[in-house]
């Protein structure tokens, strides 16, 4: 009776330690903060995840099958079938929420509501081809709520000095770094008319 009781609850301890496993694992990518394209840890998830999928899929199977032959041979009941499907369908079924989870934390991740201090004090630089910037998580909503309609005065106010002043085809233009290019700079290029309204703003890379 003492082994029985010790059997089962090593098994229990097993599964819970199993249960956690596939929980971290599968929602490691539901966190952008960690699953940062060619990063080690993301590279590392990667190469292990066609294994782990594939192995969640046999053991499945084989929970399947050995629930079958006791149903349709009658054959000795094995407790660990159910345990076996109950395992695939679990990790498999995670896997599908993180995803579609990852998908919507990705996205909040990656647009940001602008803030103009959080700009003013953020460096451009901060991001990579894989990570974005401070900036860039903010562009946006900079682009699509903030600038319409501004004077030069507010959007001195809101997004300080400019990195760098251009005179482009005849027009004075404020040069903004927000992101890292594969080359150059990620820029956002701003253009004023005669009464120190916002004429013309632009995306671009600059050289």
């Amino acid at each position: 009776m003492e082994n029985n009781a010790s059997n089962s609850s090593q098994s229990n301890i097993s599964k819970i330690i199993t249960g956690v496993f596939l929980f971290c694992y599968f929602g490691f990518i539901i966190i952008p903060e960690w699953s940062r394209p060619f990063s080690a840890q993301f590279l590392l998830w990667l190469s292990l995840l066609p294994i782990l999928v594939i192995a969640l899929v046999a053991v499945g199977i084989r929970g399947g099958i050995g629930l079958w032959r006791e149903k349709s041979l009658k054959v000795a009941s094995n407790p660990q079938n159910k345990y076996f499907v109950w395992l695939a369908s679990l990790g498999i079924l995670w896997f599908i929420i993180s995803i579609a989870l990852a998908n919507t934390t990705y996205f909040a991740y990656s647009h940001k509501k602008f803030d103009s201090v959080t700009w003013k004090n953020a460096d451009w630089e901060d991001g990579d081809l894989f990570q974005l910037s401070t900036r860039e998580r903010m562009f946006d909503d900079l682009i699509t709520n903030v600038l319409p309609g501004l004077s030069k005065a507010e959007m001195l106010d809101l997004l300080g000095e400019p990195d760098e002043h251009r005179d482009i085809e005849g027009e004075k233009s404020f040069i903004y770094y927000y992101g890292q290019g594969i080359m150059d700079p990620k820029c956002l290029i701003i253009t004023f008319d005669d009464k120190d309204l916002l004429k013309d703003y632009s995306a671009s890379v600059c050289g």
